[in-house]
C-alpha cells in the first residue's frame, strides 16, 4: 500500500483509487513500514542533550517528556532544551536535586530537597509536568521518605509523581499506598524483588487497587534490570496490560538509537503478548 499526504494529513492510497483525481503533496511507498500518527513518549531522557529531541522525532515521537534527568540544580539548562525542541517537550523534575547520579540520586537523603525542587518548578512551571522519584535499592537511601518528599513537591503544584519501581527496598504495596490518581508507575515489567506480581505470577491486589483508583502503569523498556522476560510473560498472561508504552530513550548510550524507536516498541509488546 502507498500512503500520501494531503494538507498534512496521511491517507491510504488504494490500488483501485482514481489516481488522476488525486494530487497529493507527497507520495511514499510505505510497504513493510508502520504508518502511524505522531506518538507521545512519556518516559525519555532527551533533555540531557540538545540532540535528544531530534533523535526522538526521527523515530516518530512528536511529543516527549524527560523523566527526571534533571533535578533542581540542572533544571534551567534542560528547560532550555525543551523550549528549543522542534516538537513539544516537557520535564519531570527529579526529586534528587543533582538529577541522575551514578552513586544514587538520593542515597544522600539531603539531596531530596523539597525547597530546592519547589523553587525550580516555580521558575519553569510552563514546562514541568510532574515529579520523578527513582526508588530502586542503591538509588534511594529511604525509598518511602523520598517518595513522600516527591509528593510534597508535586501536591503543591497539583502535579503527578512518576515512580521508578523494581528492586526497591520497601515492599511495592507500601509505595503504591502513597500514590494518588494520575500518578505513574514506570518500569512496570521490572523483575523481583518487589515486582507487580507475586511468586505465583499473580498481579498483586494492591496493584489492581492502584489502577482502580487512577494510577497509571508504564512500560519504559529501558536498560538492564528493567525488564525480564519471565516477569513479562506472567504479567501479560494475567491480563494486566500497560496504560502506556514508553522507551526510556536517550542519546547517551551507543546503539540506543535503534532500540528506542517508539513505534517498534509498541508493536513488539503487542506481538510478544500474542
Amino acid at each position: 500500500m502507498l500512503s500520501a499526504t494531503w494538507r498534512s494529513r496521511v491517507g491510504a492510497l488504494p490500488r483501485s483509487a482514481p489516481t488522476s483525481r488525486l494530487v497529493p503533496r507527497t507520495c511514499i511507498n510505505a510497504t513493510g513500514k508502520l504508518v502511524v500518527p505522531g506518538l507521545l513518549d512519556i518516559h525519555t531522557h532527551y533533555a540531557r542533550e540538545s540532540a535528544g529531541p531530534a533523535l526522538g522525532l526521527s523515530g516518530g515521537v512528536t511529543g516527549w517528556i524527560d523523566a527526571g534527568s534533571a533535578g533542581a540544580d540542572q533544571l534551567d539548562q534542560m528547560a532550555a532544551v525543551v523550549r528549543a525542541s522542534p516538537q513539544p517537550g516537557r520535564l519531570l523534575i527529579n526529586i534528587g536535586r543533582s538529577g541522575i547520579l551514578p552513586d544514587g540520586d538520593t542515597m544522600d537523603l539531603r539531596l531530596a530537597d523539597v525547597d530546592a525542587a519547589t523553587a525550580a518548578v516555580a521558575r519553569h512551571r510552563d514546562v514541568v509536568v510532574g515529579v520523578k522519584a527513582r526508588l530502586t535499592r542503591g538509588v534511594a537511601a529511604d525509598d518511602g521518605e523520598v517518595l513522600r518528599r516527591a509528593q510534597e513537591v508535586a501536591t503543591g503544584f497539583n502535579l503527578p509523581v512518576m515512580i521508578h519501581m523494581g528492586q526497591t527496598t520497601s515492599p511495592l504495596p507500601s509505595l503504591l499506598a502513597q500514590l494518588k490518581p494520575g500518578d505513574i508507575v514506570t518500569h512496570m515489567l521490572a523483575p523481583p524483588p518487589n515486582s507487580i506480581v507475586d511468586d505465583a505470577g499473580q498481579v498483586l491486589p494492591e496493584v489492581l487497587a492502584a489502577r482502580r483508583r487512577g494510577v497509571w502503569f508504564d512500560v519504559a523498556n529501558g536498560r538492564v534490570d528493567h525488564l525480564r522476560w519471565d516477569t513479562f510473560d506472567r504479567i501479560i498472561q494475567s491480563g494486566f496490560w500497560p496504560d502506556s508504552v514508553s522507551t526510556d530513550g536517550s542519546t547517551t548510550e551507543p546503539g540506543r538509537r535503534e532500540r528506542h524507536r517508539l513505534p517498534q516498541r509498541a508493536v513488539e509488546v503487542s506481538e510478544l503478548s500474542a
